[in-house]
């Protein structure tokens, strides 16, 4: 159960000195009893937005659901606390642009949404103590019948696999609030992002540089870590794709070697290239099923001259046999480079702007590049996407949730005794001890739902002094021959390893 040990406020945010310059000595002392319930709701606008971390940036309102609210606060105190919190300054409330008024929640004279003030909403976070058990007997409860209510929906044995070992996962908090620190301190690189801009007939990406680790990267990534240290996985189900998210998909890369379960080494288990790989079964079901092709499969029976039909099933073979041997973004580097073309970033990302996940109207010259080498699959992609370009990212997404929740976890509980294992969208945690079987149902499976054989990656999660193991570990447990993963960290993140 979730166990609310700290409250995360802002470090420039005095709140006992506003409470007794507001209400004078007296009066500030008793109110200062409350004082958890201030931070209560403060401590919830960082835990909300580190859930919905995809839809919130640094300026947005975050969602409050009163009744979760009121729960933990009872309806009294939540309006005052509201109300306090906007008169002082601390926090804004969501106005609508068409009425000037604030936009409120089902219950009654409690709004819908928050988020804190300029002066504290770019502030790095402390940790205060919480003294009040009543709040945190009351928070687990909530989110408890949180969890429960998504597993009553989703009451699939595999949904209850994960959320049981999210459940038993620890974290060195300790050792992973170091490394945030150092990232914070040392203004770590984060990855760039890119600004569509269209150009005549071409569309481009401008990069953006240089972006760092900063005050809103560290409170994000610190509520994450603090949630798994307290035992509140934040176990949710998308409506939409069925993917899990958690506290644990909310951490970033760097953080993840500081993620324990009892004394077992927790093993990485990855899908190379896994969009590419789940295009090819739907790509491969467009050519099995849809009737536009009717004519052609029957031509190709007959022996008759080739056709579109025919065309499409030779890329796919290549496309496929590329994917197999895990070569296909260094074939279409080679190729892209061949023409002379520049472009920012990783190629992955290049592909998935420009090809994948764009418009359908979208001209780029990365694109007239791959149509090249496969017009047919690039016009197959475009057709997926005509009525809406965001349909094809979406059934992609929810063929990856079936295919590693719904075929592989399922399997796993069937098959593997006591299984130990967590969901990263298209990659699996679970222990060195059970490695060897659960690659060997993610092989299977994904040849099976597929029809080609992927491509799995395999990391040891570990500190420094682990990894020096990792040799023999993978040697141990490693049939299928997979080579050692290097021992040197990287030296963009040589800090996060501590020393044996």
């Amino acid at each position: 159960m979730k166990e609310l040990k700290h409250f995360q406020i802002p470090c420039n945010l005095d709140l006992q000195k506003i409470i007794i310059d507001h209400f004078g000595q007296k009066e500030g002392k008793k109110h200062l009893k409350h004082l958890p319930k201030y931070y209560y709701f403060i401590n919830l606008l960082y835990e909300l937005k580190s859930k919905g971390n995809y839809k919130y940036g640094l300026n947005s309102y975050i969602n409050v659901e009163s009744k979760q609210l009121i729960k933990v606060l009872n309806t009294k105190f939540t309006k005052k606390i509201i109300e306090n919190l906007k008169a002082w300054g601390i926090i804004q409330v969501n106005i609508s642009k068409e009425t000037g008024k604030e936009i409120f929640s089902i219950e009654k004279g409690i709004p819908k949404s928050y988020r804190l003030t300029d002066a504290y909403r770019s502030s790095a976070t402390i940790l205060v103590a919480n003294s009040s058990e009543r709040i945190e007997r009351n928070d687990a409860k909530r989110v408890l019948e949180k969890t429960e209510s998504i597993l009553s929906n989703n009451n699939l044995t595999e949904y209850k696999l994960i959320r049981y070992s999210l459940l038993k996962l620890g974290i060195d908090a300790e050792g992973a609030k170091e490394a945030l620190t150092k990232a914070l301190e040392e203004k770590m690189p984060l990855e760039d992002k890119y600004i569509r801009v269209s150009k005549g007939k071409y569309c481009f990406y401008i990069q953006k540089k240089n972006r760092v680790f900063n005050e809103d990267s560290y409170n994000h990534y610190l509520n994450a870590l603090l949630n798994v240290e307290n035992g509140d996985i934040g176990f949710a189900v998308c409506k939409v794709t069925n993917r899990i998210y958690s506290h644990v998909t909310n951490l970033p890369s760097f953080l993840r070697p500081f993620i324990m379960f009892q004394e077992y080494n927790l093993v990485y288990l990855d899908i190379s290239s896994s969009q590419p790989f789940f295009l090819y079964k739907l790509l491969n079901d467009y050519l099995k099923n849809v009737k536009s092709l009717e004519a052609g499969r029957e031509r190709e029976k007959e022996g008759k001259e080739y056709n579109e039909f025919t065309f499409l099933k030779e890329e796919l073979k290549i496309y496929g046999e590329k994917l197999q041997e895990g070569k296909l973004y260094s074939f279409l580097e080679s190729e892209i480079k061949k023409k002379g073309i520049e472009y920012t970033g990783e190629l992955k990302k290049e592909l998935f702007r420009n090809w994948l996940y764009c418009k359908p109207t979208t001209n780029s010259k990365t694109k007239e590049v791959i149509k090249e080498i496969f017009p047919y699959i690039t016009n197959v992609i475009d057709h997926l996407k005509k009525d809406n370009y965001k349909d094809l990212p979406i059934n992609l997404t929810k063929m990856e949730s079936r295919a590693v929740i719904n075929h592989i976890c399922k399997r796993i509980c069937q098959e593997v005794h006591d299984p130990f294992v967590i969901t990263i969208h298209d990659g699996i945690i679970t222990t060195s001890e059970q490695v060897d079987e659960i690659y060997n149902i993610m092989l299977e499976e994904l040849t099976a739902f597929v029809g080609i054989k992927p491509h799995i990656k395999v990391e040891l999660l570990a500190e420094a002094k682990v990894i020096q193991l990792v040799p023999e570990v993978l040697q141990a447990t490693n049939p299928w021959n997979i080579q050692a993963p290097k021992l040197q960290p990287t030296e963009k993140t040589f800090f996060m390893f501590r020393a044996a």
